[in-house]
């Protein structure tokens, strides 16, 4: 079937990766103190919002891999990929990355002005990103921009403004998924470093590439800390960041660089948990202070 193909190609289930901090971002924008949004939260925005992170995504993936099909096919780990494999056509491919592109620009231009114009600049990070990984180690840091964008383009979406609250969630979110990056691609050091291609692990190795990801991780909280004493958050916000600094002490500690599959399982738990808490905790943080 065509669509279980795609959904291979797409990998659905790490969708919920960029969708809880949405969440957590549109929450948060309403307890900035330098920009407070006009009027609530319509459906409309969250429509065009959920719409342009799921094609931006679906736009990224297909062109990782029409982009590193040469790659996959002589990578042991990869070989069973629709593209490899001629479940799909390298058209078909193409067609979704492009269709998702032409969504992800609409529902850029139907949310605001600014979102329209910094569009561009996420369609060429998603891009360019397989080709980075060709010349430089700094390709995980790329990677996490585009979710780090996230926040970004919804305060320019709901308050047409980047404040600092907003930079400060950014600067949080790219160490997180820069962290998670470097060590997804640990698993793939020796064929990379046989290919030629780049990442911290073929740089440095795969203990080093580990530390350094681990300290991206208390970066993480660091940025989560200064957001919430930026927007004077409430306390709930704070049990947010120490369960999400548990869940990930919890979740690094399992990582073994011997046994590719903790790794697969570390990429999705860290991704996804330390994700939806950080939302949940976002939230409530907000009624309560709305409350107050």
């Amino acid at each position: 079937m065509l669509w279980q193909s795609l959904s291979k190609i797409l990998v659905i289930p790490y969708t919920l990766f960029g969708l809880p901090w949405l969440i957590a971002s549109m929450a948060l924008v309403f307890a900035d103190p330098l920009t407070p949004p006009e009027g609530g939260l319509t459906l409309k925005v969250v429509f065009w919002m959920v719409l342009a992170t799921l094609s931006a995504r679906a736009a990224g993936m297909s062109f990782n891999r029409l982009i590193d099909q040469q790659f996959d096919a002589r990578n042991p780990r990869t070989q069973d990929r629709p593209l490899v494999t001629g479940e799909l056509s390298s058209e078909q491919v193409r067609r979704v990355a492009w269709g998702s592109v032409g969504l992800f620009l609409v529902a850029c231009g139907m949310l605001s002005t600014t979102c329209l114009l910094l569009a561009p600049v996420l369609v060429a990070l998603l891009w360019g990103y397989s080709y980075l990984k060709r010349v430089t180690s700094w390709c995980h840091l790329v990677m996490a921009l585009n979710h780090a964008l996230i926040p970004v383009f919804v305060w320019a979406a709901i308050s047409d403004k980047v404040t600092i609250p907003a930079i400060f969630l950014g600067t949080a979110i790219l160490a997180l998924f820069t962290a998670n990056d470097i060590i997804y691609g640990i698993q793939d050091e020796r064929f990379d470093r046989e290919e030629g291609l780049h990442s911290v692990a073929t740089a440095l190795g795969a203990q080093p590439a580990l530390w350094i990801a681990f300290a991206l991780h208390t970066f993480f909280i660091w940025f989560l800390v200064d957001v919430a004493l930026v927007m004077q958050l409430t306390p709930l916000f704070y049990v947010g960041i120490g369960l999400a600094s548990l869940l990930l002490l919890l979740f690094d500690r399992q990582v073994d660089i011997q046994e590719p599959k903790t790794i697969n399982t570390f990429l999705f738990r860290a991704n996804t948990w330390v994700g939806f808490v950080l939302m949940f905790f976002s939230v409530a943080s907000v009624v309560w202070l709305k409350l107050l």
